[in-house]
């Protein structure tokens, strides 16, 4: 057994020994490969008693106010009253709130079916690199949602295995009764079923020998107008460049590096992130961006020569405020103990503009914000489609709530970044 980071801590004259260990699990094809196993403290006089647990998820606790008629999607508000530069803006997930359920979990997943039927291996795929991390994702998320909402999913256990949580039978079968749905998790595809049970799209990263990560598994139930063929199998730093994520390089990739390579077992992360949007498409925004089939990433647009390219016509600003969406993204990433990838979900919200210009000191938050993107971002984010006709109402809304005494008529006033 190999020991990496001893630290040593001492009370009075006894000495409290923390390593982190790594067990050797048996060589395959001279490929060697390890289990991280997690420190329990240990005192003794001698300072090397230490024993050693493998990590388990902390127990979960049931959500018994739940109801999947009328338990309401959260209010996220998370964007800041100015943009200077792009930050990896990320909170601790607490692990009772991994994917949270809300009343709009069954039109998300009959989306996600009725496209699976449609798009089938578009939209799911899992490389070989990927196959025990899609596996473990997929009993991860049955043992949490079944302990988190026992109103919503009941499992089987295998009986001839202890390989569940808590020493219980691995999970091989989930059904939720109340969505008429049920999945095989032993013959059933993993990331398939992953991406089923709740309402989240799902990527799996693993790292290649270069210390770069790779997405080698993804279920885009959902989507957004992401493509598997584009995503697949390639790193993040050609998926940020191949979507041309604006000052990428300069701002965003060497914190992201760093960020990935020190994320621990025992501590995911939850960010947030707000777009604006002139349609209301979970899926493929065909009104922007073409038929899915004909996208070229490269020129964002359909590609020379397909059909989509002689019908298509890029969407003209638009003139009503009903015509405007909100759309905030909860992202969380988290290192799965067993195989070391990460999984990065991704839960998409959706609201008409106008729902949220009541609370105070958003519509002067939002408009100080979309007046701070430079040219480049403002270009990526599509502000010319919406910007006209938005940043007037904004601003009216702001003076009245100034007016009011509802809020402060000072952008460093304005309630920044909540969640």
């Amino acid at each position: 057994m190999a020991t990496i980071g001893s630290r040593f801590h001492h009370i009075g004259l006894v000495k409290v020994e923390n390593k982190a260990h790594w067990q050797q699990r048996k060589s395959i094809g001279g490929i060697r490969s390890y289990k991280l196993l997690t420190i329990e403290w240990s005192i003794s006089k001698e300072g090397n008693s230490v024993i050693t647990n493998e990590w388990r998820y902390p127990p979960v606790t049931a959500n018994k106010s739940f109801n999947l008629e009328t338990t309401p999607p959260p209010a996220f508000r998370a964007f800041r009253y100015s943009y200077k530069r792009h930050v990896i803006d990320v909170k601790k997930l607490d692990l009772d709130e991994w994917i949270p359920l809300d009343n709009e979990f069954p039109r998300y997943h009959a989306a996600k079916v009725a496209r699976l039927a449609d798009r089938g291996d578009k939209i799911v795929g899992t490389l070989p690199c990927a196959t025990d991390a899609a596996r473990e994702l997929c009993q991860d998320l049955a043992e949490y949602l079944s302990a988190r909402y026992p109103q919503v999913y009941h499992v089987t256990r295998s009986a001839s295995d202890k390989d569940g949580w808590d020493g219980q039978g691995s999970i091989s079968r989930v059904e939720m009764p109340s969505l008429g749905a049920s999945y095989d998790l032993v013959n059933d595809d993993n990331m398939t079923v992953a991406g089923l049970l709740q309402p989240t799209d799902l990527n799996i990263l693993t790292k290649l020998p270069d210390g770069q990560y790779q997405l080698s598994a993804v279920m885009f139930g959902i989507g957004g107008g992401q493509r598997l063929k584009d995503k697949l199998g390639r790193c993040l730093a050609d998926l940020h460049f191949g979507g041309q994520v604006p000052h990428f390089k300069e701002q965003l990739q060497a914190p992201l590096d760093r960020f990935l390579s020190k994320l621990k077992v025992d501590s995911p992360i939850v960010r947030h992130t707000t777009a604006l949007s002139i349609h209301d498409e979970l899926h493929w925004p065909e009104i922007t961006m073409g038929p899915e089939d004909d996208w070229d990433p490269v020129i964002r647009g359909p590609a020379v020569g397909s059909k989509g390219a002689a019908t298509f016509k890029p969407p003209q600003p638009v003139s009503d405020i009903s015509s405007i969406w909100f759309r905030q993204e909860r992202q969380t990433l988290r290192r799965l103990p067993k195989s070391g990838a990460i999984v990065w979900s991704v839960h998409t919200y959706i609201t008409p503009i106008t729902s949220i210009l009541d609370e105070p000191g958003i519509p002067g938050r939002l408009a100080s914000l979309i007046r701070s993107w430079d040219d480049e971002l403002a270009a990526h984010k599509g502000r010319d489609l919406y910007a006209g006709v938005l940043l007037p109402h904004l601003d009216a809304l702001h003076l009245e709530q100034v007016k009011a005494g509802v809020c402060e008529d000072e952008p460093m006033a304005l309630p920044n970044f909540p969640f």
